[in-house]
């Protein structure tokens, strides 16, 4: 008999991957992390049948398969990639690539 990969399963392996490649992170953070995927393991992805989450079904995000975010290219796309989702109002902009600042954008 196959066994065949489970949402969440999918999600912890992804996790230990992770785990096992080695970041970057401060120490402090990877407590968070590790506690949060445990409390995942735990429960797993809510359901409308839990109170807190009764309006909100998860259910198409346990089933969509995101890549990891890895730092081979921390830098990202260049500027004229990102240029149409700009705002078109003077000033200063921060741009922010898969959630780490770029100070060349």
């Amino acid at each position: 008999m196959s066994m065949v990969a489970t949402p969440k399963d999918t999600y912890l392996a992804g996790f230990e991957a992770l785990e096992r490649a080695g970041t970057a992170a401060p120490a402090w953070l990877h407590r968070i992390r590790r506690s949060a995927i445990d409390r995942f393991a735990e429960i797993g992805f809510p359901t409308v049948r839990l109170e807190d989450w009764k309006y909100t079904n998860v259910a198409a995000i346990a089933a969509t398969a995101f890549p990891p975010v890895l730092d081979e290219a921390p830098n990202g796309p260049g500027a004229e990639a990102l240029e149409p989702f700009a705002f078109a109002t003077p000033g200063p902009r921060l741009v922010f690539v898969n959630g780490r600042y770029s100070a060349t954008l």
